[in-house]
């Protein structure tokens, strides 16, 4: 007698759906022309090759060019859904939200039009909350040095210089595929692009069958740049551990570059130091906090600006 295939499910707000393992998290990969046209005059097209190369060692090329071809082969497309499972699983897994750890239930989640650009945020506290708990885990006197480098950091809680000094950080994984944090970028990419896809479409469609007269281009364009920060290394909640990098060095400040540089212009015969203290004191008040500069780097800056004056 045959074995009956037992399918497992998880209820959200009264509805019924399928497993994870079932589910697909990615719609995207196979669109007619129009759509697919669609799809690359917003810009998403480039976004999947970015992801694509980050995660080039999980799954095959993606094409992103030929619009009659998917994005990726069906058993690489299994693979993402199932990467794109685990990153829901390790933001509900770090979350308040009733909806827990269940990767479907977060993914339902995710899908409401006012959630879906709280994605990569959520991302970044989850991953940096998991690297706080492996470390921990991994010895106490880890997490006495990641309280003392907190409580020096004006950047609040989620900020990577937590963890710095600490090496070990530097090896955490996410998941049970070990997903380095590059690679919980570029799942979260993939993930992401959905979501604006379907902010778009909905918008579109709205104009187009009259039911709306306007089009809400800040939630779009809030959408895009969602996606720019899955993709910035520096990453303002928590980018893993950067223990043991040069910080500072590898920041660009731009909004604190701009500082300097109208200080300098300002009053271009004052000392190096007198300027310093005049744009430390500006960029402390004006930029966002936790992109917050060291006194050495600003001191170049005002020398770098004043050889060009």
């Amino acid at each position: 007698m045959a074995k009956r295939r037992v399918v497992h499910t998880a209820q959200i707000d009264g509805e019924i759906e399928p497993s994870s393992r079932d589910r697909t998290f990615i719609e995207y990969n196979n669109l007619d022309h129009e759509e697919r046209l669609f799809f690359a005059h917003s810009g998403l097209d480039r976004f999947i090759g970015i992801a694509g190369r980050l995660l080039a060692k999980r799954i095959g090329p993606v094409e992103n060019v030929k619009t009659d071809q998917p994005y990726v082969s069906d058993n690489d497309l299994r693979t993402l859904n199932g990467l794109v499972g685990e990153v829901l699983e390790l933001i509900g897994k770090h979350s308040n939200q009733r909806y827990g750890a269940d990767p479907i239930n977060q993914h339902r989640y995710f899908q409401r039009p006012s959630e879906r650009n709280g994605f990569p945020v959520s991302l970044f506290i989850a991953r940096w909350y998991e690297v706080n708990a492996q470390l921990v885990r991994k010895s106490k006197k880890h997490e006495k040095k990641i309280k003392e480098n907190l409580s020096q950091i004006r950047g609040g809680l989620c900020s990577k210089k937590a963890f710095k000094g600490i090496s070990a950080a530097k090896k955490v994984t996410f998941g049970k595929s070990r997903l380095t944090e590059t690679e919980t970028r570029a799942v979260g990419v993939f993930y992401m692009v959905n979501l604006v896809h379907k902010t778009l479409r909905e918008g579109q469609i709205a104009l187009d069958s009259g039911k709306a007269k306007t089009f809400d281009l800040s939630n779009a364009l809030k959408s895009g740049f969602e996606l720019f920060s899955l993709l910035d290394a520096s990453d303002q909640m928590m980018s893993h551990s950067e223990g043991g990098k040069k910080g500072d060095k590898k920041r660009d400040y731009l909004e604190a570059t701009k500082i300097a540089e109208e200080i300098v212009r300002a009053d271009p015969d004052l000392s190096t130091n007198i300027l310093a203290s005049r744009a430390l004191s500006r960029i402390d008040a004006e930029c966002v906090e936790g992109e917050i500069p060291r006194r050495n780097w600003v001191l170049n800056k005002i020398r770098y600006f004043r050889k060009k004056v």
